[in-house]
């Protein structure tokens, strides 16, 4: 390169910098806004700056804010001639969902011309669309680029996970996976999938030869919705034979869905993969509380599921899964086996035997919880309590009582729950509910709070209002809605206008605490392996932060994947170990345009704006999670690993380079 190229090369890297250095500080206030959740006339006079980057902050925070107060501001920038607005404004109008962004989009559609814009367009309407959007999605799906018609079966597919009344979309979609390429078809079979229309049953047996894993996984979960009983062989085949473990798992969910009288001899028990063998034990399961005593093969499936068990030191989570099998297939008789079992050292076999133990109906199982729960560590006491609900509520009380009394929010909220289902039932405990939760520390977990609040206008207790009215001063505003809803089914009357204005922030930082986060990785060390992480601090820079420095605090080191859905996610990050623990507080949700593909990291939460610490790994394709869940990063490498993980598997520290 000659050295006047390179000065001028320079030159144009040291004016960009230089620029975007001048607006950082107007970056960092509009951070600080969305961060408080303020009112969102306060990012008004920002939309107007004369920065486009500042422009487009401004649009991501008002959409990420969630408040639907927000759409006249960003209706404009939907006709603005710069495509990086318009696709920021397209995106959060997408998240909003009222009538007028709706209309918005369905008049924008036949003028944008920008490809980008117009897939995310189409993405809007999945998520906030209705019968009306229908012609504008055919449309789409008959568009020159491949992209656009397969975002909009994905569309149509988001719409029937939304319960949107559709007619058949199978003649559609059939068209599209005749398509040559793979990121149509497997798009196409999602649709069909979320859709369950049962005439596309045809479709969805052809689709589990097809070349492309995505969709042959998606053709065999679709099968499962609909109970297609012609499928059965096809998915033995595919769930016996298919090269990847995750098409493996799918068909075998399935043949547990359908359940074939003879499914003990078309599932795959001895499967090379953990995750497979797992299934296949759940599956085995939802089908014999299907078929009961109509199973073929009962005594095979007892010696196998006996077998399984014998090897509870060895293969800990395959024993868990099969003694829940194994408890509702034989009933009381398994009790005794299965209390046996009580004093495994692994916490988390213990916590699915309780669960198992709840399942056997035996007169024992309560005495036998109760011994359980006094013995074991969190995670068992809070799957005590969820296997209280299969027992009577009246036998429930004791121990509930002596869950009110460990002054722990989470034990508390669970047992709400179980009171706010049985309102009548519950009244005998509905005042140490009240003085329980008055007892908690603060603060407590919106999630749990929530479910307590939530126990108190069921359970119609008025004394209850003088303490929800105190959580209104919380600055949270989450927290703070949940009580104002709480208040208003005991009272009558709407507490909107006692919400706090803003949410209290819990991240101290400056705009150049975000940039020193650019080019980022985090990478996780586990008992299996490396997972290498690339950051998305652009994206999502105060979850990227929250991240970032809980890990350089050691935060995470010890910690244990505590939730593994096969084919779903992996999950972590939780100090309890149990999927209720938190940092202490909560950070904002910042939704994005990332997409939940194979190895995308998001947040995980209990609502908006309500995350802190846990954290998941895709294992596939998720369009259901688009804008639903924050995505901070993705595997860079580890791909192998992150497949391995199961529950219990330990994080051994996460270094940030």
């Amino acid at each position: 390169m000659n050295r006047f190229l390179a000065g001028i090369l320079f030159s144009l890297l040291l004016i960009s910098a230089c620029s975007t250095s001048r607006y950082d500080h107007e970056l960092e206030t509009i951070l600080r806004l969305a961060d408080r959740r303020m009112p969102v006339d306060s990012l008004r006079a920002f939309l107007q700056h004369p920065a486009k980057a500042v422009r487009k902050q401004a649009i991501v925070s008002l959409g990420q804010m969630l408040d639907t107060a927000a759409v006249p501001l960003i209706l404009p920038f939907v006709q603005n001639p710069d495509a990086a607005l318009r696709v920021e404004a397209v995106f959060a109008l997408g998240q909003l969902g009222t009538s007028a962004a709706i209309r918005a989009l369905h008049e924008r559609w036949p003028m944008e011309k920008d490809a980008e814009v117009r897939q995310t367009l189409i993405q809007a309407l999945g998520k906030i669309g209705s019968t009306e959007s229908l012609d504008l999605l055919h449309d789409a799906l008959r568009d020159p680029l491949p992209i656009i018609r397969g975002e909009a079966a994905v569309a149509l597919g988001i719409m029937g996970y939304r319960k949107v009344p559709l007619p058949s979309q199978a003649a559609v979609l059939a068209l599209l996976l005749e398509e040559t390429l793979p990121e149509v078809r497997w798009r196409a079979m999602f649709a069909l999938m979320r859709l369950a229309d049962t005439s596309a049953a045809a479709l969805m047996i052809k689709g589990l030869e097809d070349v492309d894993a995505r969709v042959r996984m998606n053709a065999a979960r679709g099968l499962g919705n609909i109970r297609a009983t012609l499928a059965v062989e096809p998915l033995t085949r595919v769930a016996q034979n298919d090269p990847d473990w995750r098409v493996r798992v799918n068909a075998t969910r399935t043949l547990g869905a359908i359940a074939p009288a003879d499914v003990a001899g078309r599932l795959p028990f001895d499967d090379g993969n953990e995750h497979v063998r797992l299934s296949t034990l759940l599956a085995l399961e939802t089908a014999i509380s299907q078929r009961g005593e109509a199973l073929l093969d009962r005594e095979r499936i007892n010696a196998l599921l006996s077998a399984r068990l014998a090897r509870a030191d060895s293969s800990w989570r395959e024993a868990a899964a099969a003694a829940n099998a194994y408890a509702v297939l034989n009933g009381a008789s398994a009790f005794e086996r299965l209390a046996a079992l009580s004093g495994h050292p692994n916490p988390y076999f213990r916590a699915q035997l309780a669960e198992a133990l709840s399942k056997t109906k035996h007169p024992g199982t309560l005495s036998a919880l109760h011994s359980m729960y006094e013995a074991g560590p969190g995670v068992v006491k809070v799957h005590v309590l969820y296997a209280l609900a299969r027992l009577p509520f009246k036998q429930r009380l004791p121990l509930f009582r002596t869950a009110l009394a460990e002054n722990d929010a989470v034990l508390t909220a669970i047992v709400a729950g179980q009171m706010a289902e049985a309102p009548k039932a519950a009244r005998p405990l509905a005042g140490d509910l009240l003085a329980a939760f008055q007892k908690l520390p603060a603060p407590v977990d919106v999630e749990a709070a929530a479910m307590i609040f939530d126990a108190f206008a069921k359970l119609q207790l008025r004394q209850a209002v003088p303490v929800l009215e105190q959580q209104l001063t919380v600055q949270d505003r989450p927290y703070a809605r949940a009580a104002a809803r709480a208040l208003q089914a005991l009272t009558g009357r709407s507490y909107a206008d006692r919400l706090p204005r803003e949410t209290r922030p819990h991240l101290e930082f400056s705009y150049d605490d975000i940039k020193a986060l650019r080019g980022k990785v985090a990478v996780l060390q586990t008992e299996k392996g490396a997972i290498e992480i690339e950051l998305f601090p652009q994206d999502a820079p105060l979850t990227t932060l929250n991240f970032v420095r809980l890990a350089q605090k050691g935060f995470f080191n010890g910690l244990n994947f505590h939730r593994v859905v096969p084919n779903f996610v992996i999950q972590g990050g939780d100090p309890r170990g149990d999927s209720w623990g938190s940092p202490g507080y909560s950070i904002r949700s910042e939704f994005n345009r990332h997409r939940y593909f194979r190895g995308m990291v998001g947040m995980a939460s209990a609502g908006p704006d309500t995350e802190g610490c846990q954290f998941f790994i895709t294992h596939s394709e998720q369009p259901h999670l688009d804008g639903r869940y924050t995505v901070f990063g993705r595997v860079k490498s580890g791909r192998d690993v992150l497949d391995a993980i199961q529950v219990g598997d330990r994080i051994l520290s996460v270094e940030i380079r």
